[in-house]
Protein backbone atom coordinates (compact mmCIF):
# COMPACT_ATOMS: atom_id res chain seq x y z
CA UNK A 1 0.00 0.00 0.00
CA UNK A 2 1.19 3.53 -0.83
CA UNK A 3 -0.51 5.43 1.98
CA UNK A 4 2.54 7.68 2.38
CA UNK A 5 2.32 9.03 -1.19
CA UNK A 6 0.00 11.63 -2.67
CA UNK A 7 0.97 11.07 -6.30
CA UNK A 8 0.92 7.41 -7.30
CA UNK A 9 1.57 7.82 -11.01
CA UNK A 10 5.02 7.33 -12.46
CA UNK A 11 6.51 7.91 -15.88
CA UNK A 12 6.59 4.52 -17.67
CA UNK A 13 9.96 2.83 -18.22
CA UNK A 14 9.78 3.14 -22.04
CA UNK A 15 9.06 6.85 -21.76
CA UNK A 16 11.96 7.37 -19.35
CA UNK A 17 14.26 5.48 -21.74
CA UNK A 18 13.15 7.70 -24.61
CA UNK A 19 13.62 10.85 -22.51
CA UNK A 20 17.11 9.70 -21.51
CA UNK A 21 18.13 9.87 -25.18
CA UNK A 22 16.36 13.20 -25.68
CA UNK A 23 18.07 14.74 -22.66
CA UNK A 24 21.47 13.52 -23.87
CA UNK A 25 20.83 15.26 -27.21
CA UNK A 26 19.63 18.47 -25.52
CA UNK A 27 22.36 18.69 -22.87
CA UNK A 28 25.02 20.32 -25.10
CA UNK A 29 22.56 23.00 -26.23
CA UNK A 30 20.64 23.71 -23.01
CA UNK A 31 22.34 24.14 -19.67
CA UNK A 32 19.07 24.25 -17.68
CA UNK A 33 16.05 22.00 -17.75
CA UNK A 34 12.57 22.97 -16.50
CA UNK A 35 10.17 20.17 -15.56
CA UNK A 36 6.65 21.32 -14.61
CA UNK A 37 4.25 18.98 -12.83
CA UNK A 38 7.10 16.69 -11.83
CA UNK A 39 5.16 14.45 -9.43
CA UNK A 40 7.58 11.83 -8.11
CA UNK A 41 10.62 13.37 -9.87
CA UNK A 42 11.23 10.35 -12.13
CA UNK A 43 11.84 12.61 -15.15
CA UNK A 44 14.29 14.69 -13.10
CA UNK A 45 16.13 11.50 -12.13
CA UNK A 46 16.28 10.55 -15.82
CA UNK A 47 17.73 13.97 -16.62
CA UNK A 48 20.43 13.42 -13.98
CA UNK A 49 21.25 10.05 -15.57
CA UNK A 50 21.67 11.87 -18.89
CA UNK A 51 24.32 14.18 -17.44
CA UNK A 52 22.40 17.15 -16.06
CA UNK A 53 23.45 18.21 -12.57
CA UNK A 54 20.68 18.66 -9.96
CA UNK A 55 21.37 22.41 -9.81
CA UNK A 56 20.63 22.62 -13.57
CA UNK A 57 17.13 21.16 -13.14
CA UNK A 58 14.17 23.27 -12.04
CA UNK A 59 11.09 21.30 -11.00
CA UNK A 60 7.66 22.31 -9.89
CA UNK A 61 4.49 20.54 -9.04
CA UNK A 62 2.01 23.36 -9.13
CA UNK A 63 -1.24 21.63 -9.86
CA UNK A 64 -4.88 21.93 -9.04
CA UNK A 65 -4.68 18.83 -6.84
CA UNK A 66 -1.86 20.28 -4.73
CA UNK A 67 -3.60 23.64 -4.51
CA UNK A 68 -6.87 22.03 -3.47
CA UNK A 69 -5.08 19.95 -0.87
CA UNK A 70 -3.43 23.09 0.54
CA UNK A 71 -6.78 24.89 0.62
CA UNK A 72 -8.34 21.95 2.47
CA UNK A 73 -5.52 21.76 5.02
CA UNK A 74 -5.73 25.50 5.65
CA UNK A 75 -9.54 25.56 5.55
CA UNK A 76 -9.59 28.25 2.84
CA UNK A 77 -12.62 29.12 0.72
CA UNK A 78 -12.62 27.10 -2.52
CA UNK A 79 -14.67 29.71 -4.38
CA UNK A 80 -11.54 31.90 -4.42
CA UNK A 81 -9.99 29.47 -6.94
CA UNK A 82 -12.71 30.05 -9.59
CA UNK A 83 -12.30 26.49 -10.90
CA UNK A 84 -13.79 25.01 -14.04
CA UNK A 85 -13.03 21.61 -15.53
CA UNK A 86 -12.96 21.32 -19.32
CA UNK A 87 -15.62 18.95 -20.62
CA UNK A 88 -17.59 19.05 -17.38
CA UNK A 89 -20.78 20.91 -16.61
CA UNK A 90 -19.63 21.05 -13.00
CA UNK A 91 -18.44 24.32 -11.53
CA UNK A 92 -18.12 26.10 -8.20
CA UNK A 93 -17.46 23.28 -5.71
CA UNK A 94 -19.40 23.14 -2.47
CA UNK A 95 -16.87 20.96 -0.64
CA UNK A 96 -13.29 19.71 -0.89
CA UNK A 97 -14.58 16.16 -1.27
CA UNK A 98 -16.70 17.19 -4.26
CA UNK A 99 -13.73 18.85 -5.93
CA UNK A 100 -11.40 15.88 -5.33
CA UNK A 101 -14.08 13.58 -6.74
CA UNK A 102 -14.49 15.73 -9.87
CA UNK A 103 -10.71 15.90 -10.35
CA UNK A 104 -10.44 12.11 -10.13
CA UNK A 105 -13.38 11.64 -12.49
CA UNK A 106 -11.86 14.05 -15.04
CA UNK A 107 -8.52 12.21 -14.81
CA UNK A 108 -10.16 8.83 -15.36
CA UNK A 109 -12.12 10.16 -18.33
CA UNK A 110 -8.92 11.54 -19.88
CA UNK A 111 -7.09 8.23 -19.35
CA UNK A 112 -9.83 6.17 -21.00
CA UNK A 113 -9.61 8.26 -24.20
CA UNK A 114 -6.13 6.86 -24.99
Amino acid sequence: MNDDKIFLGNTPTKTRSYLLGVFKELKPRYNHLVIPSCGQFSIAMTAIQSGYQPEQIHCSDVSLFSTTLAYAINNLDLSDLKISIKGSSWSNPHSYAELFYELKLATLKAQTKH
